[in-house]
C-alpha cells in the first residue's frame, strides 16, 4: 500500500486485509498506511475466510462433526482462519472445541493432538500456510490412531494436500479454488477457449486469476482516464489504487462478478475438496 501497488489476489483469503477481527488488532486499517493517497488498493476474486469458514462449518455438520479444535502456527493465514472458525461455529450448530497456536519446528506435535483428543473435538482443522507444521501435524495424527476428521484450510496448496499422511478419520479441504470442470455459467466456454490458447485443461484456480486479471484491467483503465494522458507514473498509480473500490462489478470470461464495497467477491464459491495421498478432488461446490 506504501507504494500505491494496486493488488487484486486470486487466492488470498485471510480476512483481516478487508474488514475488522479481533484477533489482529488494528486491521484492516494497519494494512494501509498510505490510505490517504491510494486508498485500500487490495480486492480478491476467491472467498474470503469468514465465507469458507461458515460455509465449511454447515458442510461438516451435515456429515455428523459435532465439535471442532483449530489448530494454526500463528501465521495471518493459519490464526484468520483458527478465528473465523471460532466465531461462527456456534450459529452453524458445532462446539468449537478450543484452538491453539504453536510454532512449527518447536511444537510437540504428539501432546498437540492429545489436547484435541482431550478437548472432546472429532474434527481438527489446520489453516497455516505450507511449510508451517502441516506434515508434522499429520504425521501426529496418524501415529496417535485418532478417528478426527482432518480439516484443512484455503491457505494449503494442493500439492501439498496431495502429499498428507493418510489418517484414519480422511482429510477434506475447503478452499475458493474452483475445479476446472466446474458445470457453473459460463465455465464450460472459458475452459475451452483455455484448451485452445495453451493445449492442455485449467488448473483449479485459474478462474479466479483470470478474473483477477479483468478487474485489475478494468482498475487501471478507469485510472488512467481519471489520471489523464499528461499525468506522471505516481498520478497514474494513484489514481488507479483510488479507481479499484469504484468497481462493483467485472465481466469476466465466464461471467459477471459482483463485489462488495471493501473489495470481496460477492458470493464466491466455496469448494470442498475430498484428499488422499497422492491426489485431491473435488466434492461439490458450497453457496
Amino acid at each position: 500500500n506504501s507504494g500505491g501497488v494496486t493488488s487484486v489476489s486470486a487466492l488470498a483469503a485471510a480476512t483481516p486485509l478487508t474488514q475488522r477481527d479481533l484477533d489482529f488488532p488494528g486491521a484492516p486499517a494497519k494494512y494501509y498506511p498510505r490510505a490517504d493517497v491510494y486508498g485500500r488498493n487490495f480486492a480478491r476474486l476467491t472467498a474470503d475466510d469468514t465465507r469458507i469458514a461458515k460455509l465449511a462449518l454447515e458442510s461438516l455438520g451435515r456429515r455428523g462433526v459435532r465439535s471442532i479444535y483449530a489448530i494454526d502456527s500463528g501465521d495471518t493465514d493459519g490464526v484468520a482462519f483458527s478465528s473465523a472458525l471460532s466465531r461462527f461455529a456456534a450459529a452453524s450448530g458445532l462446539r468449537f472445541a478450543g484452538r491453539k497456536s504453536v510454532v512449527g519446528d518447536q511444537a510437540d506435535w504428539p501432546s498437540v493432538v492429545e489436547e484435541a483428543r482431550v478437548s472432546g473435538a472429532d474434527a481438527i482443522a489446520w489453516g497455516s500456510a505450507a511449510g508451517l507444521g502441516e506434515q508434522e501435524l499429520w504425521r501426529a495424527v496418524r501415529t496417535s490412531g485418532s478417528r478426527q476428521l482432518m480439516v484443512a484450510g484455503p491457505a494449503v496448496p494442493q500439492d501439498v494436500l496431495a502429499s498428507l499422511p493418510a489418517v484414519k478419520g480422511s482429510t477434506r479441504s475447503f478452499s475458493g479454488l474452483v475445479p476446472s470442470a466446474e458445470s457453473q455459467s459460463g465455465m464450460a466456454g472459458f475452459v475451452e477457449r483455455f484448451r485452445k490458447q495453451t493445449g492442455r485443461p485449467p488448473l483449479p484456480g485459474a478462474a479466479n486469476a483470470s478474473a483477477a486479471m479483468d478487474l485489475l484491467l478494468d482498475a487501471i483503465g478507469a485510472g488512467s482516464r481519471t489520471a489523464g494522458p499528461s499525468q506522471t507514473g505516481d498520478d497514474l498509480r494513484a489514481a488507479t489504487a483510488k479507481a479499484l473500490h469504484s468497481i462493483r462489478a467485472v465481466r469476466t470470461d465466464f461471467g459477471r462478478v459482483e463485489l462488495t464495497p471493501v473489495g470481496n467477491a460477492l458470493d464466491a464459491p466455496v469448494v470442498e475438496w475430498v484428499v488422499t495421498p497422492g491426489s485431491i478432488k473435488p466434492f461439490g461446490t458450497l453457496r
